[in-house]
């Protein structure tokens, strides 16, 4: 069913944002108010340059756009061209997906995922703002891949539930990469302490 992984992910998301995170993390409230605005809003569709868009997709674009507003200038710019690469690189695919199927051998939502943890997984950043970076670049993405479609006389809902799906899949899959990211350092950094006691 349509839906269902984004409804899922981001109720298990929010749950944890509320009863789990820090109390006294900075990003706690603000991340709980955008997921739960992206489920409200998910229901809904405007009518806008001609093309349908789904409510959902504008805070989860506002999100990303918290996530990176506290870096410096040079940062962002840094984070701005790493949104231009990664909103290409995912029109690319999303065309690709349209004339090749090849996710007739692997569910589309998986690729796009590993495709999300890949680019992201490139960028020199923290994991907040790689989250962001993600965010911004495939919403992008979807919105350019849409007004393509719609200059072929093709009609498309963009952030419809099945691009949902598989930007709440990818989001998970960016979330492991980055815990098993912190698990290696954690454990290299105790080999080296270990090795400089034995020094």
């Amino acid at each position: 069913m349509p839906g269902f992984l984004f409804y899922w992910i981001s109720w298990c998301i929010w749950i944890y944002l509320m009863f789990i995170m820090k109390k006294n993390h900075p990003y706690r409230y603000p991340l709980a108010f955008f997921v739960c605005l992206a489920i409200i809003f998910s229901g809904y569709t405007i009518e806008l340059f001609g093309m349908e868009i789904r409510l959902s997709l504008f805070p989860m674009w506002l999100l990303g756009c918290l996530l990176l507003a506290k870096c410096n200038w040079k940062t962002l710019m840094y984070l701005c061209l790493c949104v231009v690469i990664i909103t290409f690189s995912a029109t690319t695919f999303f065309i690709m997906a349209l004339f090749d199927p090849f996710w007739v051998i692997i569910d589309l939502v998986i690729l796009e995922g590993l495709l999300a943890v890949f680019l992201t997984s490139l960028l020199d950043v923290g994991f907040w703002q790689r989250i962001g970076v993600f965010f911004i670049g495939f919403i992008q993405a979807e919105l350019l891949y849409g007004y393509l479609l719609k200059g072929f006389g093709i009609h498309y809902e963009i952030g419809s539930f099945h691009f949902l799906d598989g930007l709440s899949v990818s989001l998970v899959f960016i979330i492991l990469w980055g815990v098993i990211e912190t698990i290696y350092l954690y454990f290299q950094r105790n080999q080296i302490l270990e090795k400089e006691k034995q020094l």
